[in-house]
């Protein structure tokens, strides 16, 4: 029945006909293959996800948090669930939770608000079941390992999608409002910058560059260009030059755009500040005057009509220049 699942989950296009692989005890990188040669291979990490579509989100669980079941209480059994045996690799408990969606999330260049949501309510469910972070939501522990054990605690008994989820579905479970506060409170106290997301390079490589290109004392298009290059070698399967560069070109439009806007307010403002201050200036010049006047019987208006000046000026000239002869 558990390897049933699977096949189903390929029949429904959930599972990408060419996946990336990576086995860690070969050190050969990861590389594409199809489900069938990963099979035989037994690798030890397989991607459901793409670098176009998010078609699960995996939780990854380790030490205490991989002997509970915390989606018991929250009435949410995962798709597949596949944990370590005994002789694994890594010697220690560890279990992948994947929760197949209904609907698979667009990733690529453009993904916008579905994106943003999908992340979210990934991180708050990572949170409810105690997972691990950091973890980026693509390499999962393959379920066809000789040395993993997959189970499907969602009873799933065939026929129906029924074992597929809408993000919608897991936000009410899980309470999304509540970590959305959570995390919006604890990001502004840490001010965290946007990690990156194997699962959507473009969009999290592109909030990663623009936070770095807000926090830049002068903009400098040559660091910002050196540090996507820097992150993006950070990918499991980094993207290609020409979109990072298209990245690139993207926040320094926008960067040269926003501060010249701003330094053409800035110029009016000081144009503006000029004109007031050297008007205080010539008021100042002329306030003994004012004020001998004033000493003399003048009225404060009479003095402001004969200089063509405000009353109040006059008496702030007049009132400054008797400060300095006290």
């Amino acid at each position: 029945m558990s390897l049933q699942i699977l096949d189903n989950l390929a029949s429904l296009n959930r599972l990408p006909r060419r996946m990336l692989v990576h086995d860690p005890a070969t050190a050969s990188g990861a590389w594409r293959t199809s489900i069938k040669r990963a099979r035989e291979l037994d690798v030890e990490r397989v991607a459901f996800n793409t670098g176009t579509f998010i078609n699960c989100l995996t939780i990854d669980l380790d030490g205490e948090a991989a002997e509970e079941h915390r989606w018991e209480d929250l009435g949410l059994p995962p798709t597949i669930s596949v944990q370590n045996l005994a002789g694994s690799r890594s010697r220690r408990p560890g279990r992948h939770d994947s929760y197949f969606l209904e609907t698979p999330v667009f990733s690529g260049a453009a993904a916008t608000k579905p994106l943003k949501y999908a992340r979210l309510v990934r991180r708050a469910l990572t949170a409810a079941l105690g997972g691990d972070p950091h973890y980026s939501n693509l390499l999962t522990k393959s379920p066809w390992h000789s040395r993993h054990k997959l189970t499907t605690p969602h009873n799933w008994t065939g026929g129906a999608q029924g074992f597929l989820y809408t993000l919608d579905y897991i936000a009410s479970a899980i309470d999304l409002d509540y970590w959305a506060d959570r995390f919006k409170h604890d990001d502004a106290r840490r001010g965290v910058m946007p990690r990156l997301d194997d699962s959507a390079r473009n969009v999290s490589l592109f909030d990663a560059a623009r936070h770095f290109a807000y926090s830049m004392p002068q903009f400098n298009s040559a660091a910002l260009t050196a540090f996507i290059d820097e992150q993006n070698m950070l990918f499991i399967e980094p993207l290609k030059i020409s979109e990072t560069r298209s990245i690139a070109r993207s926040i320094e439009k926008w960067m040269k755009h926003t501060y010249a806007a701003r330094g053409e307010r800035n110029i009016e403002k000081q144009a503006e500040r000029g004109k007031i201050s050297g008007g205080i200036r010539r008021a100042d010049a002329r306030g003994p005057e004012y004020l001998a006047r004033h000493q003399a019987g003048e009225s404060w208006q009479q003095i402001a009509d004969s200089v063509g000046k405000t009353r109040e000026a006059v008496k702030q000239a007049a009132r400054r220049a008797a400060g300095w002869a006290s």
